[in-house]
């Protein structure tokens, strides 16, 4: 299998708990552990600081990148990190649009060309050694398959989430490379409803909107376990998917 990674990514932020510096390091960690656990993967950073553009130097010190996408001087993305004061809500709504952005552009371009599937991996997070023993991707039942960790439930209150109780972790999952247009439609409907619910006082994360519209769909995979790591960037609280 070759992959296309799709890494998500806000190196310059006025929210959490690390440094530009750790940024960076934690993310050449991600970039590492992708190219030692496929040597053969494609990898997209997609870049969405909203308080400054990414230097030349930054880029230069992260490895293995084919292309860098950057949407920091997106009109759309500075409004977004300037109008909100919420962490979640910038967070969020910037990753949503950044990813359907970054889509568009990998549509446009051969970067998919001879790729069989594209992970979304939040950056800052690092491929396991174990990652590829707990999924077999070439595997039938997943080589075709929209491929998640199983729907835990809400922590938030179900009158804020529209009565949303379950919710996909969206750290790290896949899709096959020729679902891809199919995809952007999906993170178009999930950028509309995030709007929608925002505007009547209540609010949807990636998360939830990924459950509302990827729960029951033909040819979704639900995994107990990923095999991707890493540290919420709110708190530093360790995770594994």
């Amino acid at each position: 299998m070759t992959p296309l990674f799709l890494v998500s990514s806000a190196l310059h932020t006025r929210f959490g708990v690390f440094t530009l510096e750790q940024r960076i390091n934690q993310t050449v960690d991600t970039l590492n552990s992708i190219k030692h656990a496929f040597p053969s993967a494609r990898i997209v950073l997609s870049e969405s600081s909203g308080g400054g553009e990414i230097t030349k130097e930054e880029v230069a010190g992260l490895p293995y990148l084919d292309e860098v996408i950057v949407h920091s001087n997106n009109p759309e993305i500075v409004k977004i990190y300037n109008e909100f004061d919420r962490e979640d809500i910038v967070k969020n709504k910037t990753e949503l649009l950044a990813t359907i952005k970054a889509l568009e552009f990998l549509m446009g371009g051969g970067l998919v060309h001879g790729c069989d599937r594209i992970f979304k991996l939040s950056g800052r997070y690092v491929i396991r050694s174990d990652f590829r023993e707990l999924n077999d991707y070439d595997d039938d039942r997943l080589s075709k398959a929209i491929v998640i960790s199983q729907a835990r439930a809400s922590q938030l209150d179900p009158y804020l989430t529209d009565s949303q109780a379950l919710q996909y972790m969206c750290r790290c999952w896949s899709f096959p490379s020729v679902m891809i247009e199919e995809m952007r439609g999906i993170y178009l409907s999930m950028y509309s409803k995030f709007v929608e619910v925002n505007r009547q006082g209540k609010y949807l994360d990636l998360e939830h909107l990924l459950y509302i519209f990827l729960n029951g769909r033909t040819g979704i995979v639900e995994v107990p376990f990923l095999g991707a790591m890493g540290a919420l960037g709110s708190s530093g609280e360790r995770v594994i998917d």
